[in-house]
This record gives C-alpha cells, sequence and structure tokens, in this order.
C-alpha cells in the first residue's frame, strides 16, 4: 500500500473498539499480563541511561534546578507509559501522542485526576507530529514504531 493508505489501515483497526478496547489488555493486544514487567524493564533502562550514558539527564523538578522536566509518549493510547513510568519517575509534564480519538479520549480516566492534569493531549499520528527542538527530556517511543514507515 502507499503511504496514505498504510497509515489509515493502522489508524482503522486502533479505532475499532472490537480489536482494541480502551484497556491496558486492549491496547496491549490480549497481553497485559506483560504490562508491569515491561514497565519495571522500562524504568531500568531509563535509570541505567541516566547513571551510565547520559548523566544530565533530570527526571525531577528538583534535580533540575527547579525547571520543569518534559515527556512525550508516542503512541500512547490510553497513557499507560505515562502512568506506570514517566510521571512517577517525577517529570512534570507529559504530553501523549495517539492517533485515535477514541483511545486519547480515555487517558484522562486511565491516569486519574493527578497525574491527567500533568498531560496534554494531542491527537495526531507520529508521521505529522512535528516537535519543536529542545521541548523535551524524554521521548518515548515503544511498540508503536513498527507502525512508522521509513520515509
Amino acid at each position: 500500500p502507499n503511504r496514505k493508505e498504510w497509515y489509515q489501515t493502522g489508524y482503522e483497526y486502533w479505532e475499532d473498539e472490537s480489536n482494541c478496547p480502551a484497556t491496558v489488555d486492549g491496547v496491549l493486544g490480549g497481553f497485559a499480563s506483560i504490562s508491569q514487567h515491561d514497565l519495571k524493564g522500562s524504568k531500568k533502562f531509563l535509570m541505567d541511561l541516566k547513571s551510565e550514558i547520559r548523566p544530565e539527564l533530570k527526571f525531577g523538578r528538583e534535580e533540575n534546578g527547579g525547571a520543569m522536566t518534559r515527556a512525550c509518549e508516542c503512541g500512547a493510547g490510553i497513557g499507560r507509559v505515562t502512568k506506570g513510568l514517566l510521571l512517577p519517575l517525577g517529570l512534570s509534564q507529559c504530553d501523549l501522542i495517539e492517533p485515535s480519538p477514541r483511545l486519547l479520549s480515555s487517558a484522562p480516566a486511565n491516569l486519574g485526576d493527578t497525574y491527567s492534569s500533568q498531560c496534554r493531549f494531542f491527537c495526531t499520528g507520529l508521521q505529522d507530529f512535528e516537535p519543536r527542538p529542545n521541548t523535551y527530556d524524554i521521548i518515548w517511543i515503544q511498540w508503536v514504531i513498527g507502525y512508522l514507515t521509513d520515509d
């Protein structure tokens, strides 16, 4: 398929409630049981990255001289990684980027009031998302990367 058809096919799949209920189990394709293990491994990855490769990476305001720290969860769905990893690390704000309006509209309830108030929600595909340079301290892209084309 051409580029437009490729992204449309993906969008239609994730927007269909019968394919993907707006739950952790739904966004993980029936594998909710791996979520905690995945989040634990992702936290270890970020901690190793910070200690071994990029010590200047700051998670919280306190360690960042009072300045806000920002993350972006790409292909956020209902905000599973924002809730289970990024905001618990102490980041000040997280932007959720998700093309499915159905999933994105479920994110605030999944996140809860406290975390939801620290988030901004952008309903767009990654192929169209162009953040300004130096906007984020962490850009999290994981499962969704396989849906992007090479161009």
